[in-house]
């Protein structure tokens, strides 16, 4: 990870989980934001966390649809390993206004899509 977002990056990722209850969500997104705008892209992340501290980060890329399911189901998995009572998720998203899309596509397969950061 230090090789990804160097060292002052993992310090301000570490800073992100001293805002308690408000602050943690926040913070997260905020680092996520940063990372966005610097590399033009944001891979999914699942923050775990019991009593607002972190206990596992994982990074969830999917190929595909079918995958979010399967993998679903293996981060439920990951939660009661952990203990977490926790869970942050932060990823892109795409948006394209309804009026554009035709049946069975989704806005990812539009060329008007605009990308977003979602966080839950």
């Amino acid at each position: 990870m230090t090789e990804r977002f160097g060292a002052s990056g993992i310090e301000v990722l570490r800073n992100a989980f001293s805002g308690g209850r408000e602050g943690v969500p926040k913070n997260l997104f905020d680092v996520a934001r940063m990372t966005f705008l610097r590399d033009g892209y944001h891979l999914p992340f699942l923050f775990l966390l019991r009593d607002y501290k972190p206990v596992k980060i994982l990074v969830t890329p999917i190929d595909n649809r079918a995958q979010k399911y399967l993998q679903m189901r293996h981060l439920a998995a990951e939660v009661v390993r952990y203990g977490a009572d926790a869970a942050i998720s932060i990823s892109e998203a795409w948006m394209t206004p309804l009026a554009e899309i035709k049946s069975y596509q989704s806005p990812s397969e539009m060329p008007t899509r605009k990308e977003v950061l979602a966080g839950c």
